[in-house]
């Protein structure tokens, strides 16, 4: 549960600016109680990792004036609706927050666990927890407040590519939205005919059913000469779904 993935370590290691971290403790007998020591102990083995990082608890039920002072110098969002009360106390309660410069980051308790139902016949909801996603979350958030800027990944689109939007088993959605958690802009080309914009850090090709034109494989060509990336995704069934589709990069791949 615990052990820190070696990419959460090297990231840790290479952090080369402040990062104060502000745990918004809610009174015991609360929902968030029991995930509470899960992320003091993920916390406590990420803080050895660099010397940048700092914690701070604040107990919102014994310190409501600092909590209510954070609130105000972060602009924080005070999430009511998960806890379902008015007061500053039970609605900062459960939230640990990442800042560096101006910018924050904000994750919920709530969002460092999987649920599962164990009943899923059953008329009343009952819910066990199936994984802890404390780790991923608080990487994500770290990557977002200390990355200078965000790298771009673009998609080609027009020759039937799986979506980087859509959401059907084809289609790259799910990717997408975990890339943009990691603090990438996904962008979606119309054309790349002329050449691929010097913006796209990295350009997906993602199963074409129908090949590139000669010139957007020129243009890709070009792209890859100045140091561009490239990832393909090839062995597609065609529109008619009858016979493996060329992507047109075959020389380019060789």
């Amino acid at each position: 549960v615990y052990a820190l993935s070696p990419k959460t370590v090297k990231f840790l290691k290479d952090i080369n600016k402040p990062v104060q971290v502000y745990v918004f403790v809610a009174p015991p007998g609360g929902q968030t109680e029991f995930m509470y020591e899960d992320i003091k102990e993920l916390l406590t083995r990420m803080k050895t990792h660099s010397r940048f990082l700092t914690v701070e608890y604040v107990n919102i039920d014994s310190q409501q004036f600092r909590a209510q002072e954070l609130v105000k110098k972060y602009n924080l969002t005070i999430d009511r609706d998960a806890f379902q009360q008015v007061d500053i106390g039970s609605a900062v309660g459960g939230q640990v927050i990442f800042v560096s410069d101006k910018r924050k980051k904000s994750v919920n308790f709530f969002d460092t666990v999987k649920y599962r139902a164990r009943d899923p016949k059953a008329k009343q909801a009952n819910f066990r927890i199936q994984a802890f996603k404390g780790e991923e979350m608080f990487l994500n958030a770290l990557i977002a407040v200390t990355q200078q800027r965000q790298p771009r990944v673009c998609f080609t689109s027009g020759h039937y590519e799986a979506s980087a939007q859509g959401f059907s088993d084809l289609d790259l959605g799910f990717a997408t939205r975990e890339l943009k958690a990691q603090n990438f802009v996904i962008e979606t080309l119309t054309k790349i005919s002329g050449q691929v914009p010097v913006r796209c850090d990295v350009l997906v090709v993602a199963g074409p059913k129908v090949p590139l034109q000669e010139s957007e494989v020129s243009a890709i060509q070009a792209y890859l000469a100045k140091g561009g990336k490239l990832v393909v995704a090839p062995r597609t069934l065609d529109v008619a779904g009858k016979n493996w589709s060329r992507t047109g990069l075959e020389e380019v791949l060789g």
